[in-house]
């Protein structure tokens, strides 16, 4: 039996498995009373520094994106240690099935630190928009740069 107040005005419900179980909620929007402000902002998403926010009238903020890269780095850590001691077992037996658990246990608590940063994060970028008076907001994630064809000596030359 689940105990949760429930809206009235409550669109879709799920309950969904995502390493414990969650309550998904669909909820109609209500426009905001004020308008957005004139103000308008680009931010840079990114891997050292989760967040990068300019605004036209020059104010600026950066978000750091350490907690992450360390979260991540010691879920790495854990995991290759676990493996180490797994090599040794036969699959099946108890042993191996604890250090199983073992690492997803692990893994699916620091899963839900980074989003716990990441949500963070992406509410002071919030905050900060609206403290600013930002209306219009630009953001982009620059993938193709990244994973662009690589053209040899000729391109470097």
């Amino acid at each position: 039996m689940l105990h949760v107040e429930v809206p009235h005005n409550t669109g879709a419900c799920q309950l969904v498995w995502n390493a414990g179980y969650e309550l998904h909620l669909s909820l109609p929007v209500t426009s905001p009373d004020a308008e957005p402000g004139p103000a308008r902002a680009t931010v840079d998403l990114g891997e050292v520094h989760q967040a990068a926010v300019t605004t036209d009238t020059g104010a600026a903020l950066v978000i750091s994106g350490r907690g992450i890269r360390s979260l991540k780095r010691l879920r790495n850590k854990m995991q290759g240690q676990i493996a180490r001691k797994r090599s040794h077992c036969k699959k099946g037996p108890r042993r191996w099935r604890r250090l199983w658990w073992a690492r997803y246990r692990r893994s699916a608590r620091v899963d839900r630190q980074i989003r716990d940063l990441r949500h963070k994060g992406t509410r002071r970028v919030v905050e900060f928009c609206v403290q600013e008076g930002v209306g219009t907001y630009m953001s982009a994630i620059l993938t193709a740069c990244a994973h662009a064809e690589r053209t040899g000596v000729i391109a470097n030359a």
